[in-house]
């Protein structure tokens, strides 16, 4: 981004150059930090040159800050001097702040300039590029699911975003190695673009082995980038809980399965049936007897 931001002011500074019409010219802009987060504040310092043959006088400098996220701080957007001697360069300085809500990217703020050269108002107009920039900030939130070991499962999560920029082209890679499970979904899911202060619900398919530990961590990594195009990767250790299928069902997690009973019922009631008939089928041919 310092590279993008250094070429911004200097084709501005080229621009200048090759299309004045006055006297005044502005030799240089130069901004620190140049960059800045949300609620952090910046110097900007404007180097102004009398190019001309005569000396100037009345020089005054605005930077209009209104329909942008930045407010003056320690000193006011409108800068006045008397003169400008011919051949010298004068240094003016603002420091800005932008606000705690400030959205992150490139800023262009208008300068507008007015100087007297020869009893002559002269006006010129310039920008100054500012930029803000905050990283987002992720966190992995495990959906509440009941795992059981030895048959396939869904590892529901949510990636929330809760820092002041937008995380754009995000993706998450899940580990493939590992003793105690199978992956049956995709390694790699790309979710996209997550706002500020939102969230976005994926799900992996896992298998886990019979011989899975009831504790285990499952590590994944998410990669994303901010408004200004800075790469980042974080990596998360999510901690899973796993159940055999009857420790489940002791705990009431799941149902358990009641077919075998009624089976199991109904066969016993059919053979104390057939026990009866037979008990009292003998008892009958015995009274006959």
């Amino acid at each position: 981004m310092k590279w993008k931001f250094f070429l911004y002011n200097l084709i501005v500074m080229l621009f200048l150059f090759e299309n004045v019409s006055g006297s005044l010219i502005i030799s240089s802009i130069s901004t620190v930090p140049d960059t800045i987060s949300p609620g952090e504040s910046s110097k900007i310092s404007i180097y102004l040159k009398n190019n001309g043959n005569y000396d100037l006088e009345d020089i005054s400098i605005n930077m209009d800050l209104s329909n942008l996220p930045f407010a003056p701080y320690n000193s006011g957007s409108y800068y006045t001097f008397d003169k400008l001697n011919e051949g010298d360069t004068k240094k003016v300085e603002f420091e800005i702040t932008a606000q705690p809500n400030a959205k992150s990217g490139l800023y262009k703020i208008p300068l507008k300039i007015e100087y007297n050269e020869n009893s002559q108002t002269k006006i010129r107009n310039s920008v100054v590029s500012v930029v803000v920039n905050s990283e987002p900030s992720l966190k992995v939130i495990l959906e509440e699911n009941v795992l059981l070991a030895g048959q396939e499962n869904k590892i529901v999560m949510k990636i929330i975003n809760n820092g002041l920029s937008d995380a754009k082209f995000v993706e998450v890679n899940i580990s493939q190695v590992s003793n105690y499970y199978t992956i049956l979904s995709p390694e790699s899911v790309y979710i996209g673009d997550i706002d500020s202060d939102d969230y976005q619900t994926l799900e992996f398919k896992l298998f886990f082995k019979k011989n899975i530990p009831s504790i285990i961590n499952l590590p994944i990594v998410v990669y994303y980038k901010d408004a200004n195009n800075n790469a980042y990767s974080q990596k998360f250790e999510i901690q899973l809980k796993v159940y055999t299928k009857s420790k489940a069902e002791e705990l009431g997690l799941i149902k358990r399965n009641m077919n075998i009973y009624y089976l199991l019922g109904f066969f016993s009631l059919v053979i104390l049936f057939l026990i009866y008939r037979f008990v009292r089928r003998r008892k009958i041919e015995e009274q006959i007897a």
